[in-house]
């Protein structure tokens, strides 16, 4: 289920620009792969297009989350405080986020996923394999900001009722330039203005 709901954080941040390169990279890939059903007779070639054509169709989804991530929005984070409070259950976050990316930034996404705690050989591999795939929780939440190239800002989370003080925590910090529901939105109220 996580798996999924990654997959469509994923599809959600893409911008339509992102999007239309991924279709034109997915049909080169495509035309390979029918290039390889055409010419079926000379078989080193047909196989070598049919390959490169699926690696091309597989590779897509790695390379753009590689360059978003890496390139075009990448930030460096330097975390103050990631602590749960003394006296009351509440989980506070403190980071600096620099934009050192080549694009702007419109929004952070910041997850904090609460792992298993194992002390036994076999389960800390079991524990490892199960965080991967399902976190025993997840939080997440969204922050708003135009962060220029170069910038900095600052980003404070805090969760009240926080039940998990004394498990091991992973903190993520992810920003997106203009997505896709954003890009729509912005249209839709460009066209009502005429």
């Amino acid at each position: 289920m996580q798996i999924f709901h990654s997959i469509e954080i994923f599809l959600m941040t893409l911008s339509l620009l992102e999007i239309v390169v991924y279709i034109i990279i997915f049909s080169i890939g495509a035309c390979f792969v029918l290039l390889a059903l055409l010419v079926f007779k000379y078989k080193t070639l047909s196989i070598l297009s049919f390959i490169l054509g699926i690696v091309i169709i597989l590779l897509i989804p790695f390379a753009m989350r590689y360059f978003m991530q890496e390139r075009l929005y990448k930030i460096e984070t330097s975390i103050s405080k990631d602590t749960v409070l003394r006296y009351v259950n509440t989980y506070y976050l403190d980071a600096n986020v620099t934009n050192v990316g080549m694009a702007d930034i419109s929004y952070c996404e910041v997850g904090v996923h609460i792992l298993r705690s194992s002390s036994t050989k076999f389960g800390a591999y079991k524990g490892k394999v199960l965080d991967f795939f399902r976190p025993l929780a997840v939080f997440k939440d969204r922050f708003n900001m135009d962060l220029k190239v170069g910038k900095s800002e600052n980003i404070s989370l805090q969760l009240n009722n926080f039940k998990y003080r004394d498990f091991p925590r992973e903190v993520y910090i992810q920003c997106h330039g203009v997505n896709l529901k954003d890009q729509l939105k912005e249209i839709k109220e460009r066209v009502k203005g005429l």
